[in-house]
């Protein structure tokens, strides 16, 4: 029974990658490379925004495609990225793309009569009256 438990996490373990959220546009990825100088490390080693676009922006390879690959798939792109350009043998890429890293700006939208209705950025534990201000207060018609 409990080798059996065991197989059971195991390919849990092994599978979980594979149900990985794609990443997103405005989402934080931190990118590590194994295998070169330290001082190498230093210059690629960083969290890098993925734009609006999709792309993330690398030390000497330029632009990458990053929206809609898992980390894996990103990180083997950036690998043969750095290879074909012939700036490092062997590099190892490591990516880490938490969904709490999203740099996208949330928006909620207040209307009604307040001074500047619009959609404004919304900040966590935001309360409805906090909302009305952010749109410049009630106007004198507002309640």
């Amino acid at each position: 029974m409990k080798s059996i438990l065991q197989c059971l996490l195991l390919g849990v373990l092994v599978m979980a990658p594979c149900f990985a959220s794609p990443i997103e546009t405005g989402q934080a990825i931190q990118v590590q490379i194994l295998g070169v100088p330290p001082g190498e490390q230093a210059r690629i080693n960083a969290t890098y925004p993925v734009s609006d676009k999709g792309f993330v922006t690398m030390w000497q390879i330029g632009s990458i495609k990053a929206a809609g690959l898992s980390t894996d798939a990103l990180a083997r792109k950036i690998e043969a990225a750095y290879r074909s350009a012939e700036i490092y043998t062997s590099p190892t890429i490591q990516i880490m793309a938490d969904s709490s890293d999203n740099l996208v700006q949330q928006l909620v939208t207040v209307g009604g009569k307040g001074r500047a209705p619009g959609a404004k950025p919304y900040q966590r534990n935001m309360t409805l009256y906090q909302a009305v201000m952010a749109a410049g207060g009630a106007t004198e018609f507002g309640a």
